[in-house]
């Protein structure tokens, strides 16, 4: 069975992305033939399908190579509408899975009559396509659901009666957890853009002994047994109860419904103060969570469904009677692609290269800005203008003002030159990371030789998401390498502390036989002057 999933973007850690994910994953592990279609593609999501081995078509760069799917399961009208009306692929069976109840790219596309079936995350979800036109028999509410591995995971832990490690997963977090944020910094740390990328998975959540967030994480905590806290920009009920568990759930554990705003000090004291009553609904939740969010048991339910729907979807009835569609996306997909290239701008590399002459690096350069194309770039300095007499080494920067990951792959011969990187914070095999505004190498040797300079190298601007990751491994790195250094330093001191106790003792031992040895010598002598006086 071959299956097309489509999502208008798969760049950073978001539901659309995650959901985009699991369920390509789900339908591979049924043995289907499953490829993903978006608009952009990067870091870091792009190396978590390439960790699965699941084939993405970024289709700003190019096109479907395959055009005829048994399924098309859609995230996203404008990526389904372009899918339709440019790349014309036909599919007797069509999915249009909708994410959320008021995002502008959630919306339902004009054809909705014509589609197989809608899926909808929520409740809330379900009741506002229904206002826009969707019948309700052709909606099946497919809540965020957890993954096997998340229930897997799930073993009771003796949690203390408070929290002492929070995590905040957000990427819109509101000011009064930004603050709670800010008051308890050893307590709490922060996922999401404005903290740090990280995957969420089973192993990152079992860190912590508390998560705050809303969306599939809740369900994704329930299904393992951590504690959870629903609140973010909509605000939201705290700790999740039987009371409010109905309510919560209707509006896919957002927040909303609740109409409930809380200040830094509610916030901390409804945290700490509830948070050991919290920890007996955790059994309750859970298997909650594996009756209503377990994905397994969500996805054959829609599979038995789509197994029973005699109507096919005809894509050529549709491309003809919705021509005007045509360009309309066309014109969608211009300004989109517009908006991603001025995102991407930055990826002219600016290159320099400066001489340095005794001990001073001089103020005179030449100047390169190249594209970089498929992460290559093939630099010509000519450095006939600049005065190479008795210099001591080159200074080139690849890529002036920018953080860069690069590497050079063919230059000057190495048996002549050295060359070494400047400012890197990281150097692999692949790739030396800069993360300042110096990114450079030093090249040394007979560089008096040199009247021009050629340069190939692997270069790639770090984007916000990548930077953050970089800087988050090599923290944790940094971290892992001070604990391995405490610890060495615990058992050097354990084993002095047990060299000191054994010289204390071999001193002890040393007392006892020196004053032994004293009270056998006093004898003899009092014996010999015993002896002698007799």
């Amino acid at each position: 069975m071959k299956v097309l999933i489509t999502n208008i973007s798969l760049m950073t850690y978001g539901g659309s992305e995650i959901d985009t994910l699991s369920i390509a994953i789900y339908f591979k592990s049924l043995g289907y033939d499953v490829k993903v279609a978006c608009f952009k593609y990067g870091s870091p999501m792009k190396e978590l399908f390439e960790k699965h081995q699941i084939e993405v078509v970024p289709l700003l760069e190019k096109a479907l190579t395959e055009k005829e799917f048994d399924l098309v399961w859609a995230h996203h009208a404008d990526i389904l509408n372009y899918c339709i009306f440019q790349e014309e692929i036909l599919s007797k069976k069509v999915i249009h899975h909708i994410l959320s109840p008021y995002e502008y790219l959630e919306s339902i596309t004009p054809y909705s009559k014509f589609i197989s079936y809608f899926i909808c995350n929520s409740n809330e979800t379900k009741q506002k396509i229904i206002y826009e036109g969707v019948e309700e028999e052709k909606i099946f509410v497919f809540p965020n659901s957890a993954p096997s591995s998340y229930f897997e995971s799930y073993h009771k832990v003796n949690f203390l009666n408070e929290p002492h490690n929070i995590v905040i997963i957000s990427n819109h977090i509101p000011k009064e957890l930004m603050e709670f944020l800010e008051v308890h910094p050893d307590k709490v740390s922060l996922i999401g853009v404005e903290g740090v990328q990280k995957e969420v998975n089973p192993e990152l959540l079992s860190q912590y002994d508390l998560v705050i967030t809303i969306g599939k994480t809740i369900q994704f905590c329930f299904a393992q047994g951590i504690p959870v806290y629903c609140y973010d920009r909509f605000g939201g009920p705290g700790y999740i109860t039987k009371d409010n568990l109905k309510m919560s759930e209707l509006n896919n554990f957002s927040g909303r419904g609740f109409n409930r705003y809380l200040t830094i000090d509610e916030i901390t004291k409804d945290i700490f103060n509830n948070y050991r009553k919290n920890l007996e609904m955790l059994d309750y939740l859970h298997e909650y969570a594996y009756q209503n969010f377990n994905q397994d048991k969500n996805m054959e339910i829609i599979i038995k469904r789509l197994n029973q729907i005699t109507l096919e979807v005809d894509l050529n009835l549709i491309r003809k009677q919705f021509q005007m569609l045509k360009r309309s996306t066309l014109a969608f997909m211009r300004e989109y692609k517009k908006n991603y290239m001025v995102q991407i701008s930055n990826t002219i590399a600016q290159g320099r290269v400066y001489v340095k002459r005794n001990g001073i690096l001089e103020g005179s350069y030449v100047e390169k800005h190249m594209k970089i194309k498929d992460g290559r770039v093939n630099y010509h300095f000519d450095m006939s203008d600049l005065d190479i007499n008795e210099i001591e080494a080159i200074y080139f920067y690849p890529s002036y003002g920018d953080f860069i990951k690069s590497k050079m792959i063919i230059t000057l011969p190495t048996d002549q030159f050295t060359i070494q990187p400047l400012n890197a914070v990281k150097v692999t095999d692949e790739f030396d990371y800069f993360v300042c505004h110096d990114a450079g190498y030093m090249i040394t040797g007979d560089v008096n030789q040199l009247s021009e300079l050629n340069i190939k190298m692997k270069l790639e601007i770090l984007s916000h998401v990548e930077l953050t990751l970089v800087l988050d491994r090599i923290y944790y790195e940094m971290k892992e390498s001070i604990s391995n250094l405490k610890r060495k330093e615990q058992l050097l001191i354990r084993d002095l502390e047990e060299e000191k106790q054994q010289v204390k003792l071999y001193k002890s031992q040393l007392a006892f036989y020196k004053n032994k040895l004293l009270v056998k010598t006093s004898i003899k002598i009092k014996k010999f002057f015993y002896q002698l006086i007799k």
